[in-house]
């Protein structure tokens, strides 16, 4: 071997090392580590997750990866891998500590205080302080744990213990401080916090709560004193001036407040863009139109940074509810700058506010482009989410919303937005676990609970349903929605009266659709649907224009095969809104039902204008006519149905039936009927159209298999044993033919059935 060839191989030999060393798991936890220290969190999750799937058993890489997952801000994230770290490491007093704070954070969140967390907190603190019962961490957990029992002189005392471990530490001063106040040990209280100010000079939170305390026990004064010392100790913290001024306006003394927001103006030095933060501070009081005229100066007064300044007047002409301006304003930005993520991202945000369909779709556009750019962010995916929900697309609202979740699993809205969507597909396993799942991130959120509620409702968990809405309007009384739940609960229960007078109420108070439809459906389960119509046509009556009630009026009537007044209505409604799909499809399957066939298949051809991507429509088209003997036409726009719709068993089953019927190819109705049967194995008319299609192909032997076990399956159907009659007829068993025949007369089978029923049984040969 030459001498190049040695060192080619020595050098391979080595890399082959290498990479088999790279690939241990302490190597996986030390590149984690090493990207863990440069603050590359997703990088070193990826390290210790590798390290895992190297050894599951490695409660290190369990315990780095929960140390990252809290930078990444994923908390249960964090709480499940340090409990897996704590299992394997059961000696380790850090791992203990972290998967304590954790714990407690979560306990402390919780007002329902879950007995799962105390134990575990418990368990925690006894274990550190058997070892050592001048823990200071030990100390500190059973000093929450005492507080949340009550025992606020016991938690004091642990309190003060751990204090002499470990002097003025904010997390054990903190909680020492508020059970002094709730202990009424106000000047000891005061002492220790201003203390702690003294030492921890940037600490808000000891601020903070040395302020409320002063403002609860009508202090003012001090309080103020507080906010002075934090600007004092901090004189670059626009924050802290802004306290100030929300102090001020709080106790209706104007003159300081401008005072002390001027302070902030006459330093742009230290308060870059001052007038942007001034003129933010007057949006939120709200005191809009200062707030415009601090924007429009500030761009005066500095030209460069205009189209920040723009931005916030967009967001001011949006919370007056001048939607349309606000878009202008923030089209002005993106002029200047077409790249200009926030204003995008507002501008979409807005177009989805508005409630058009074409501003959604606008928005969607917009929010797949900045995606693309800025992946992984969750509100982006969330606001794609919304607009997706918007167009109609809840199947793709969803995909956005769950990567939202992944993302921000401690972003709340998408996770209520999923609840909705699942509470309107009737997902209720869904809807309560995405509720549960809420009340995670936000214990003491009024609209995750509600979700829970409307979960365990649709799941027919009435009485702890009603438990929850009650709940949430003891604390919330005009949380209108609970008590058009808790009307449903009652229609559930057969409280047919309960539910009529709570609805009723619930309309006089606020004449929504809603509580207008609760009222109908409690006449209706009261076996009053005249009632009903007598009431949808005062509404009317009284409000002509009401969407809603000319609607409810339709459905109604609908229900009622009152078809003449449902055409009545769904023209209406369709007049007002001459781009709606929807309308038009009800609108045509009134008068399907009417039996008006010529204006049904006018009706569902003006649908398919408006849409014509929605295969469904082609399908009741091909349905007509055939009804109305135009099968070339019918077969046509079956296979336009199928083209869109290239799974939907109905279309298949349909198109494969007239094939047949019409002596067209039954290799490829044989084929396109065995494709629906895949799709929906369980509908016995599938069944029915490849049985006669057996039959037309004169494999009959196989067609009285088929229609034997729908009729042993169904008996009664008269449709089912005239087949099954013609089958034994083909088969040259006349006796058992004509007998399957006079039973299916007697079955009130359809008149176009019925005829040939009679005919074969008159052909006496």
């Amino acid at each position: 071997m030459s001498t190049k060839s040695s060192v080619m191989y020595i050098l391979l030999a080595l890399c082959l090392a290498g990479a088999t060393a790279c690939n241990t798991t302490r190597s996986y936890i030390e590149r984690g580590n090493a990207n863990f220290a440069k603050a590359k969190y997703n990088d070193a999750s990826l390290n210790y997750r590798k390290a895992i799937q190297k050894d599951d058993r490695s409660g290190e890489a369990y315990y780095r990866l929960g140390l990252t997952e809290l930078k990444l801000n994923n908390p249960q994230e964090a709480y499940s891998d340090l409990h897996r770290a704590a299992e394997l490491l059961p000696g380790s007093d850090d791992i203990k500590i972290q998967l304590g704070n954790i714990a407690l954070a979560f306990y402390l969140a919780d007002k329902s205080r879950p007995q799962r967390l105390y134990d575990e907190i418990a368990r925690i603190s006894q274990q550190l302080l058997a070892k050592d019962s001048n823990s200071y961490d030990g100390l500190r957990f059973r000093g929450h744990i005492a507080q949340t029992d009550g025992k606020i002189k016991d938690a004091i005392a642990i309190f003060n213990q751990a204090n002499r471990v470990k002097p003025l530490q904010p997390d054990v001063i903190i909680p020492l401080v508020e059970s002094l106040f709730a202990d009424g040990q106000s000047t000891e209280g005061e002492r220790l916090a201003q203390e702690l100010i003294r030492q921890k000079k940037d600490l808000r939170l000891a601020y903070d709560l040395l302020y409320t305390h002063y403002t609860a026990q009508k202090q003012a004064g001090e309080g103020e004193k507080v906010l002075l010392t934090r600007i004092q100790n901090n004189p670059s913290d626009a924050e802290a001036l802004l306290q100030l001024g929300f102090h001020y306006n709080h106790f209706n003394q104007r003159a300081e407040m401008v005072r002390t927001l001027q302070r902030i103006l006459d330093n742009p030095q230290t308060f870059p863009h001052p007038r942007l933060t001034v003129g933010a501070f007057y949006a939120t009081l709200p005191e809009r139109e200062e707030a415009l005229r601090q924007f429009e100066q500030g761009m005066n007064d500095d030209p460069k940074s205009k189209s920040l300044y723009l931005k916030g007047i967009a967001g001011v002409q949006s919370a007056m509810g001048k939607r349309d301006e606000a878009i202008g304003t923030l089209d002005a930005v993106l002029k200047m700058d077409p790249k200009d993520t926030e204003a995008r991202t507002s501008r979409a945000a807005m177009l989805l506010d508005s409630a058009k369909r074409s501003n959604a779709d606008l928005a969607v556009r917009e929010l797949q482009s900045l995606i693309k750019e800025k992946p992984g962010d969750p509100v982006l995916d969330f606001n794609l989410g919304r607009g997706l929900a918007a167009t109609g697309d809840l199947a793709g609202s969803k995909t956005s919303l769950l990567k939202a979740v992944s993302e921000g699993p401690a972003y709340l809205p998408p996770i209520l937005l999923l609840a909705d969507i699942a509470s309107r597909q009737k997902n209720y396993a869904e809807t309560l676990r995405y509720g549960e799942q809420g009340l995670i991130v936000a214990p003491n959120n009024g609209t995750a609970l509600y979700w829970r509620g409307v979960g365990l409702r649709g799941l027919g968990n009435y009485g702890e349903a009603r438990t929850v809405f009650n709940r949430i309007l003891a604390a919330e009384p005009k949380f209108a929605d609970c008590e058009l739940q808790l009307g449903l609960i009652d229609l559930a229960e057969g409280k047919f009266q309960d539910a009529e007078t709570r609805f009723r109420r619930i309309y006089q108070n606020a004449q929504d659709a809603r509580s207008m439809d609760g009222l109908v459906k409690a006449y209706t389960a009261e076996s009053e649907p005249s009632k009903a119509m007598q009431f949808l046509r005062a509404e009317i009556q009284k409000s002509p224009e009401s969407i809603a009630g000319h609607f409810l009026l339709a459905v109604t009537a609908s229900r009622e095969s009152q078809w003449d007044t449902a055409i009545e209505q769904y023209q209406w409604l369709a007049g007002k809104d001459p781009q709606a799909v929807a309308l038009q499809i009800k609108l045509a399957q009134a008068y399907q039902s009417a039996g008006k066939i010529h204006d049904a298949l006018s009706t569902f051809e003006k649908a398919r204008s408006l849409n014509p991507a929605d295969g469904r429509v082609s399908a009741s088209i091909a349905f007509l006519q055939d009804k109305l003997g135009q099968s070339q036409e019918a077969q046509a726009n079956y296979r336009r149905a199928l083209s869109l719709n290239p799974e939907n068993a109905e279309i298949l089953n349909n198109l494969a039936f007239l094939i047949i019927e019409t002596s067209g190819n039954s290799d490829e109705a044989l084929s396109l009927a065995r494709k629906a049967r895949v799709h929906a194995p369980n509908n016995p008319s599938l069944d029915d159209t490849l049985g006669w299609i057996y039959l037309k192909r004169n494999e009959t032997d196989a067609a009285l298999q088929v229609f034997s076990n729908l009729v042993l399956k169904y008996p009664k159907h008269s449709v089912y044993r005239y087949h099954l009659g013609v089958a034994f007829l083909k088969k040259g068993d006349a006796a058992r033919g004509k007998a399957e025949l006079r039973t299916a007369l007697t079955q009130d089978p359809p008149r176009e059935i019925e005829s040939k029923i009679r005919e074969l049984l008159a052909n006496r040969t």
